[in-house]
């Protein structure tokens, strides 16, 4: 078995999570009552914090945990 270099996984990883925010984004819009609407709007959000991430490499602010902050202090 030979190793895929580096690029490969990432347009991977990339292809796979860009999938991932056009499923979510596809669940949202079936929501039909009023708490599924409401849940759609998380799941849309979801969808667009990965595009976001996708798009620029960097976390919205708001997504990182105090966990993260904690372990980036010390």
């Amino acid at each position: 078995m030979t190793a895929q270099p580096a690029h490969d996984n990432e347009a991977q990883l990339r292809a796979a999570l860009a999938d991932l925010a056009a499923r979510y984004k596809a669940i949202a819009s079936r929501a039909t009552t009023a708490p599924g609407r409401q849940r759609a709007k998380q799941i849309r959000q979801a969808a667009a914090d990965i595009r976001h991430i996708l798009a620029t490499g960097n976390v919205p602010a708001y997504l990182i945990t105090d966990t993260v902050n904690e372990e980036q202090a010390s």
